[in-house]
C-alpha cells in the first residue's frame, strides 16, 4: 500500500523529531560519561569507535533528513547494522558488572538511533532490533553472575529506557493509521463531490441541449404535426436531415472518445451519406482538448453544407496547437445562409454557381 501524502508528512516530522532526540542523547548526555569511560579505561578505543559508527548514522539520517528523502533500504539496513556492531563493541569494551550503570552510556543511544530508523516499518522490526540490542548487554550482567536483585535491577532500567521507546513506535504506527483514515475519509468525500460537480455539469449540459433542440427541432416538429409544413417538399427534408445532424452532433458529444471533434464530424457525415452523398474525409494533425462550445461552433457551418450537398463533398480537418481548421467542398443545390451567432470560431465561405467551399477556424492565440 502506497504512503499518503499526508501519512508521509506527518511520518516525516516525526523523522526529525526522532534524530533531534538521538543526536541530543549522543552529544548532550552520553558524550560526558563516554570521554570519562575512555581516559579511565583500557582498550577505550573499542568504545570510541563505538561513538563513532553511531555519530556516522547520525550524519547519514541528517543527510537524508535535509534531502528530504527518505533513505533507502540499503541504507538503511546498512545503519542497523551499524548500530548493532557498536553495541557489541561496547559490550566488549565495559568490564562485565551485575548492573547496568551510568558507564553503560550507549545502551539508550543505540535505541533511540534504531528507532530512527525503523519507526516507519512494522512493529516486528523496531521490537526485533531493540530485542537484540538488549540481549546483547543483559547476556553481559548474566555472565558476571549477578544476584537476583542485581538482575532485576538491570531488567528494570532495561525496560523502562526500551519501553519508552517501544512506546513510541507504537504511536508511529498509530500516526499512520489514523494518517491513513483521515486520507481515505478525505478522498471518499472528494469523490462524492466531484460526483455532484459532474452531476451538476451533465444536468445543465443537458438543459442546455434540450434548450437548443427547442429552438429549432421542436419548431420544425411542431410545423409538420400541424400540416404546415409538406413533407414531400425539399426545403423540408433539408431542414429535417440538418435537424437530424444537429440531434446526431449533440448525441455523439456525450460519448466517451479521445477526439469528440472528429467524433461529432463523423455523426455529421453519417447523415450526409444516408441522403446518397459521397463524403471524403481528410485528417491532419494529432488530436486537441476543445471546448463544447469551440466544437459545436466548427461543425455547425460544416454540417449544413453537408446536408445541402446533392451528391460529393470533401472535408478536411486539420489541427494544429494555435490552430484548428474544418473545411468542405461540395456542390449545392441551395447556399446555406451564413451563420451570424458564433463567437469563438472564424467562417469563411466562397461560392462559385452550385459549388461552395467553406472553412471554419479556431485560432485560440488571436481570442
Amino acid at each position: 500500500m502506497s504512503i499518503t501524502l499526508t501519512e508521509r508528512r506527518l511520518l516525516n516530522g516525526l523523522r526529525i523529531a526522532l534524530l533531534i532526540v538521538a543526536v541530543v542523547v549522543q552529544f548532550g548526555l552520553s558524550l560526558a560519561p563516554a570521554i570519562r569511560r575512555m581516559r579511565q579505561a583500557d582498550g577505550a578505543w573499542l568504545e570510541s569507535v563505538a561513538f563513532v559508527l553511531m555519530a556516522l548514522v547520525g550524519v547519514g539520517g541528517a543527510f537524508f533528513v535535509m534531502r528530504r528523502r527518505y533513505y533507502p533500504p540499503s541504507a538503511r539496513w546498512l545503519g542497523v547494522a551499524t548500530l548493532l556492531l557498536a553495541s557489541a563493541l561496547t559490550c566488549i569494551a565495559l568490564p562485565p558488572e551485575p548492573v547496568v550503570r551510568v558507564d553503560h552510556w550507549y545502551f539508550g543511544l543505540v535505541g533511540w538511533y534504531g528507532l530512527f530508523l525503523l519507526f516507519d516499518l512494522p512493529m516486528v522490526a523496531i521490537t526485533a532490533f531493540l530485542a537484540t540490542h538488549v540481549a546483547m548487554t543483559m547476556s553481559v550482567v548474566v555472565m558476571v553472575g549477578a544476584p537476583v536483585v542485581d538482575l532485576a535491577s538491570s531488567v528494570i532500567q532495561g525496560v523502562s529506557v526500551v519501553g519508552l521507546q517501544l512506546g513510541l513506535g507504537l504511536a508511529a504506527l498509530v500516526i499512520r493509521r489514523v494518517a491513513r483514515s483521515a486520507t481515505e475519509s478525505f478522498r471518499a468525500a472528494e469523490s462524492i463531490r466531484t460526483a455532484e460537480m459532474a452531476a451538476a455539469l451533465l444536468h445543465r449540459d443537458r438543459e442546455r441541449r434540450y434548450a437548443q433542440l427547442l429552438e429549432t427541432t421542436a419548431p420544425l416538429l411542431a410545423a409538420l404535426a400541424s400540416g404546415t409544413l409538406d413533407p414531400a417538399a425539399a426545403g423540408t427534408r433539408r431542414r429535417c436531415a440538418i435537424e437530424a445532424a444537429r440531434m446526431r452532433r449533440l448525441f455523439a458529444e456525450n460519448d466517451n472518445t479521445p477526439d469528440r471533434l472528429l467524433h461529432g464530424l463523423q455523426a455529421a457525415i453519417d447523415v450526409a451519406e444516408r441522403h446518397g452523398v459521397v463524403v471524403q474525409l481528410a485528417i491532419r494533425g494529432e488530436p486537441c482538448q476543445l471546448a463544447a462550445e469551440v466544437r459545436r461552433e466548427l461543425l455547425e457551418p460544416i454540417t449544413e453544407v453537408l446536408i445541402a450537398a446533392t451528391s460529393v463533398a470533401r472535408v478536411t480537418l486539420m489541427r494544429r496547437p494555435d490552430q484548428v481548421r474544418v473545411s468542405v467542398v461540395s456542390d449545392v443545390v441551395e447556399v446555406p445562409a451564413p451563420n451570424q451567432w458564433l463567437q469563438h470560431v472564424r467562417v469563411d465561405r466562397v461560392a462559385s454557381g452550385n459549388s461552395l467551399w467553406m472553412e471554419a477556424v479556431w485560432e485560440p492565440r488571436s481570442r
